[in-house]
């Protein structure tokens, strides 16, 4: 009978059978064989091979004995060599990448969970040269904690770093060699808030950071980052009621602005909110704040420390309560486009006095 035997091992393996299987099933499949050698009953080929062509080669056929097949105890000593591959889920996405997610940790004591970094490099060669022949295109490999030890495995197969959470890193590798990688970066935006609080005596609303980027704190608007998740304007409210102790409540967006080359050469959009205010006492958040005051509008105009862009904020507030309109950009709840969840779009509503 035919006789094949894996890439780089002298170990014999009778047509249809396999010791490069998952851990778990060695015992069992060695187990089988030698009862079968025993009673001396040959095996039949399977119609679905269990391994990559590539990884075997054929020889003529041959009349030796089943007598000269390695043993039971040989083959289970030689089997751990063998069994470096264990399958990687992964799934196929709708423009023919794939993304392999390594995010449950291994159950401890159950070896099947587990995976070394040579099994990893293994198995990751094997699918990739298999990606590759079936014209897939981007590959992503989210890798997480548990897992991080296969993160130089995954560098020396040509894997990039993407973006890291605290939780995961994920990597990418383009495939196609005859044209650009067409897979997206990973965000490239911070989205800002800001509060312009005014209230009936015409006066804004105004801190010092505790820290800052200028050698000396300066007036400004109270705000900060958007949470996940977060609406501009559950941001402007939230993040002025933290920072002034001041309660609000929001009229519209007035005005946005759209900066480049802001932190870790990421850009920024910063979002002014027009806020009313429903309380008017302030209590400074110390961790965050030096200072903070009610300053009229027009002496703030006047502040030989104020932004060019704060100063903008400012004049068009003016414009905006000049005008005798009371409408402005607020947030429509709308259905999204999968129809399963809803999302917020800022358009003018054109009200007036």
């Amino acid at each position: 009978q035919h006789v094949y035997y894996l890439a780089d091992s002298s170990i014999p393996m009778v047509l249809g059978q396999t010791f490069w299987g998952c851990a778990r099933r060695k015992l069992s499949i060695l187990s089988g064989l030698s009862s079968r050698l025993k009673n001396n009953h040959p095996t039949h080929p399977s119609t679905t091979p269990l391994t990559h062509p590539s990884t075997v080669r054929t020889h003529p056929p041959t009349h030796r004995s089943l007598g000269t097949l390695p043993t039971l105890e040989q083959l289970i000593q030689t089997s751990v060599t063998m069994d470096e591959r264990k399958p990687l889920k992964y799934i196929t996405d709708i423009y023919n990448g794939v993304t392999v997610d390594l995010m449950t940790p291994p159950t401890p004591g159950q070896v099947d969970t587990e995976i070394s970094a040579e099994e990893f490099n293994s198995t990751l060669t094997h699918l990739l040269s298999e990606w590759a022949v079936a014209k897939k295109r981007g590959v992503w490999l989210k890798i997480g904690l548990p897992w991080s030890h296969l993160v130089p495995v995954a560098v020396q197969h040509g894997f990039q770093y993407h973006h890291a959470q605290p939780q995961y890193v994920m990597m990418t590798r383009w495939l196609p060699t005859d044209e650009t990688s067409g897979l997206p970066e990973f965000a490239n935006h911070y989205v800002g808030v800001a509060g312009l609080v005014v209230n009936d005596n015409n006066e804004v609303l105004l801190i010092k950071e505790r820290y800052s980027f200028s050698k000396k704190a300066i007036w400004k608007l109270p705000g900060g980052m958007a949470d996940k998740g977060e609406d501009i304007d559950v941001t402007a409210v939230r993040e002025t009621l933290e920072e002034t102790g001041v309660e609000t409540e929001f009229r519209c967006l007035l005005s946005f602005r759209h900066l480049h080359t802001f932190r870790y050469g990421c850009s920024d959009i910063y979002a002014v909110c027009l806020l009313k205010p429903t309380t008017l006492a302030i209590t400074p958040n110390p961790r965050e704040i030096a200072d903070c005051c009610w300053m009229d509008v027009e002496e703030y105009l006047q502040d030989p420390t104020l932004t060019p862009a704060n100063k903008h904020f400012i004049e068009t507030y003016k414009q905006f309560a000049a005008s005798g309109c009371v409408g402005g950009f607020v947030p429509n709840n709308i259905e999204n486009f999968t129809r399963t969840g809803r999302h917020n779009i800022y358009n003018c509503d054109y009200k007036s006095k």
